[in-house]
């Protein structure tokens, strides 16, 4: 156990970066650790300055400082009675403690998110010098145990949804893995999906599902479009394939006894490109366009036992940023959209339907 480790330790070397001190989890080892010894708690500064009580009352070391870590190597050979005279680090050794504070550095600066567009190459080429129109839909599943892979898997294949198909469709599964591949793109990301539609000669659309640090799932997607030079943000297929996925996410979640999950949206490069309306936009004028950064980026914890009313909420946010030239914005239907939401949980087990 945890506890039991913490207790027989004789130093307890706590990590602190912008990320971790806001984490339960480090004030609990560090409260154990202080609990043997004040000596043997030892603050690791990574990316930050000593900056928060009550860690910072203790003797600290910084990362970036080699006499620092050179000066930690010797008292933790002292309070473990290890016989080692002068400790000292290379050149190589001390260049690589400083990249990984830099990296840290870089993810603070970013409050704190480590975001996968920014890390990794979308994993499918660019067909041409055009530039696509991207958005994505994630999730982070927070947990204080490791999820296996193995398990992760395993609720991913069984939380998949059911569409139901019409005359003009069949049913499927979604998300459809049939393409999977899982590949490795360092630093604990996944790739587990990633393929290209053109549904009409003048577009591209290519979609990727990936699976980064401490179970975060991203569903990204660029879009090429050629004819006459036309940008268009496609409301219809950003509130269809939200839902869907935000429907997929919390059943994942609650697969895996996740009480809440972090939900992120984000529409970027979007070029000053008009919304394309659809059913759950009420739009008039027609001409709404992004903001002048031609990024919008919405954030929300979802809870899994909550209505299908915090989701349309969260969609509502992402429209709520564009606007017309006499600042109007199109209204979203928050109703219509939870009933399309209803209508994809209707042949749901009772044990996971979300009312």
């Amino acid at each position: 156990m945890l506890h039991d480790s913490l207790a027989k330790s004789s130093v307890v070397l706590a990590i602190c970066t912008k990320r971790s001190l806001s984490s339960p989890w480090l004030w609990f080892e560090s409260g154990a650790g202080f609990g043997i010894s004040a000596s043997a708690l030892i603050p690791i500064w990574a990316g930050i300055e000593p900056q928060k009580e009550p860690m910072k009352i203790f003797q600290g070391r910084n990362i970036e400082s080699k006499s620092d870590v050179e000066d930690l190597l010797s008292r933790i050979a002292e309070i473990t009675k290890i016989n080692c005279e002068n400790p000292s680090l290379t050149e190589n050794e001390f260049g690589n403690l400083v990249k990984i504070s830099t990296t840290l550095k870089a993810c603070n600066d970013n409050d704190g998110k480590s975001r996968i567009e920014e890390n990794i190459e979308f994993p499918l080429e660019v067909p041409n010098e055009d530039k696509p129109i991207q958005y994505l839909i994630e999730a982070y599943f927070p947990s204080p145990n490791s999820i296996p892979l193995q398990l992760l898997d395993d609720a991913m294949n069984k939380s998949r949804i059911h569409i139901k198909g019409s005359q003009q469709s069949y049913s499927y599964k979604y998300p459809d893995f049939g393409k999977q591949i899982n590949k490795n793109a360092g630093n604990d990301i996944l790739i587990l999906n990633a393929d290209s539609h053109s549904h009409y000669q003048n577009e591209l659309r290519q979609v990727a599902f990936i699976k980064s640090h401490a179970v975060t799932l991203t569903y990204w997607v660029r879009h090429f479009r050629w004819e006459n030079d036309l940008k268009l943000v496609e409301a219809s297929e950003i509130n269809n394939e939200g839902g869907k996925l935000l429907l997929y996410y919390k059943r994942i979640a609650l697969n895996l006894g996740i009480p809440k999950i972090k939900v992120r949206i984000r529409l970027f490069g979007l070029q000053d490109g008009l919304v394309h309306s659809d059913q759950f936009l009420q739009m008039s004028p027609h001409s709404f366009r992004s903001p002048n950064s031609n990024n919008i980026e919405i954030e929300q914890d979802i809870t899994i036992n909550s209505s299908n009313d915090e989701l349309a909420v969260l969609l509502m946010h992402v429209w709520d940023k564009f606007r017309t030239q006499d600042g109007g914005f199109p209204v979203f239907k928050t109703k219509e959209y939870s009933q399309f939401l209803g209508e994809m949980m209707a042949d749901w087990p009772s044990d996971v339907r979300i009312l």
